[in-house]
């Protein structure tokens, strides 16, 4: 993936959409570490596996966004990671940019019999250089409905996409490369039609989201 980035051109036409787990940067992990051994081994387990996760992703990402990629980083909003030094500096380097968003306004709702249905308000927030993609994505709740607590679980269930989400991303992104000078879009067709990463079918943009199904497209 390195090597393929690196030499990547046409790279205005990519988005690079990154959403590692977020086990370790869970808030209640302040609490849980405190009470067993064994609690805070998984949790510096979960952490130690995001910064290797994390690592590799910015070997990918930085050919790509000197090229002139996109790039979407995706974690809860309250999320420890955003605060964790090696991302703020990414994210500083890159200029990215934050958009929040509530799950409830991307159709998810609770799973559980009690509350089935019912929206869940899980907090968002989005880091990326996309412009599109950051206004398209900022919808968070206009506190019209209630919710269900974000809990049992319905707490693994939330940690994936819901169709909507995906839609939302999709057209966000769709409405950039419309936005894109002829002039890019020409490079990119000549440059993709003998490249392994980009083939010309990947040209055509793209109307749907890659999930069919009503449930979350889990990470």
């Amino acid at each position: 993936a390195i090597r393929e980035a690196m030499r990547l051109h046409g790279a205005e036409r990519v988005l690079l959409w990154v959403s590692i787990p977020c086990t370790g940067g869970c808030p209640w992990n302040r609490l849980n570490v405190a009470k067993s051994e064994s609690a805070r081994a998984k949790v510096e387990a979960a952490i130690a596996t995001m910064m290797v996760l994390w690592s590799n992703m910015v070997k990918v990402a930085n050919p790509l966004l000197a090229a002139g990629g996109k790039i979407a980083i995706e974690w809860p909003q309250a999320c420890d990671y955003w605060n964790y030094a090696s991302v703020r500096s990414f994210l500083a380097k890159w200029n990215l940019t934050s958009t929040l968003l509530h799950g409830c306004m991307f159709g998810l709702t609770s799973n559980q019999k009690r509350s089935k249905g019912v929206p869940i308000k899980k907090p968002w927030r989005i880091a990326t250089n996309c412009i599109e993609l950051r206004k398209r994505m900022n919808v968070v709740c206009g506190h019209s409905h209630g919710h269900a607590r974000c809990e049992g679980s319905d707490t693994r269930m939330t940690e994936g996409y819901t169709c909507s989400f995906a839609r939302a991303v999709h057209d966000a992104f769709n409405a950039y490369l419309h936005a894109l000078p002829s002039s890019v879009v020409e490079r990119s067709a000549v440059v993709a039609s003998g490249h392994s990463l980009l083939q010309p079918s990947s040209l055509s943009f793209c109307a749907m989201p890659c999930v069919d199904s009503e449930h979350p497209t889990m990470h």
